[in-house]
């Protein structure tokens, strides 16, 4: 009988700290005050065929272009497919920020078990940021 209790006890702890911690997730992440841009260039492709296994995946590669510093990026890409057109949206959190340089382009790293593109075209349709606070 006190063995139930203490297990429920932690049950009940556990699930405090899971909705408390996800709460924090979304109030961080409704804070953050996106703007449409044009200083940051995003340049989407499909790369040459692995040699292993002759598949073909999505670069990203991104470039503050501008005279201001970001922490996030967010991009939409289009897609074709023969007619069907689709569309993806994806954030970037640069591991430093993104500070006013000229060629510093960088390549988002591609996830292990990434799908293989097989799409006919892609184009970036548009760009966010969230601009770094100075302190």
């Amino acid at each position: 009988m006190h063995t139930q209790t203490h297990s429920l006890r932690i049950c009940i702890a556990f699930l405090c700290i899971f909705f408390v911690s996800l709460t924090g997730c979304k109030k961080e992440a409704e804070t953050d005050d996106w703007q449409e841009t044009k200083d940051v260039a995003i340049m989407a492709y499909k790369s040459e065929p692995d040699p292993v296994t002759k598949k073909e995946y999505l670069n990203i590669i991104y470039e503050n272009i501008g005279n201001d510093t970001y922490s996030k990026i967010k991009y939409r890409v289009i897609t074709r497919t023969g007619t069907k057109m689709d569309t993806i949206e994806n954030t970037i959190i640069p591991t430093t920020v993104l500070g006013p340089k000229l060629n510093n382009r960088r390549l988002v790293p591609r996830h292990i078990g990434e799908e293989e593109a097989k799409f006919d075209e892609v184009r970036v349709a548009k760009v966010w940021v969230v601009k770094e606070v100075q302190k």
